[in-house]
């Protein structure tokens, strides 16, 4: 009975210590969240909010399930190139629909389909971070228009890219 006793006390042990582990990795995922490119975060609503919820009574088994699922579908978005329509305000305060391409999680690329309106994006920890770029509009439609039409003869375009770590970003 003392060695069943013992072996319990240390099971609980274990057990408070993958709770504590689970809750680390549940708060920095969720500060990462808002750097996610919005279609990511819309696929991955249901479980940031199950993450978020601070009332208990889930098992540490359900939530690092939310966990490696929201991890599986960032890797996921991170191997792809995604093409989203988004409304978005630009310089001239003017919400207009354009499409954006994600190049997985660290850079898009919008226009307008008139070409007027052109820009890139970059994650941060507070969200996206949008600059305009018309001279983007031209290759930024060619690539959408490959994308929608015809991805087998898709081609190299010369698109501007630099690369940054996320705590380069603001």
């Amino acid at each position: 009975r003392a060695a069943l006793v013992k072996e319990e006390a240390q099971l609980q042990q274990a057990a408070a210590r993958v709770e504590r582990l689970v809750g680390e990795v549940e708060r920095a995922l969720l500060e990462l969240v808002p750097a996610f490119p919005v279609p990511l975060q819309e696929t991955i609503a249901s479980e940031t909010e199950r993450l978020r919820r601070t009332d208990g009574g889930r098992r540490a088994q359900e939530r690092l399930r939310d966990v490696l699922s929201v991890l599986a579908a960032a890797d996921k978005f991170q191997k792809a190139i995604h093409l989203d329509r988004e409304v978005r305000t630009v310089e001239d305060g003017a919400e207009l629909e354009v499409r954006v391409i994600y190049l997985g999680l660290g850079r898009a690329f919008y226009a307008d389909e008139s070409g007027a309106y052109a820009g890139f994006g970059t994650p941060s920890r507070n969200g996206w971070i949008w600059q305009s770029r018309r001279e983007l509009a031209g290759i930024v439609g060619e690539a959408v228009e490959m994308l929608e039409t015809n991805p087998e003869k898709a081609r190299f375009l010369g698109f501007p890219l630099q690369v940054n770590t996320l705590e380069a970003q603001p």
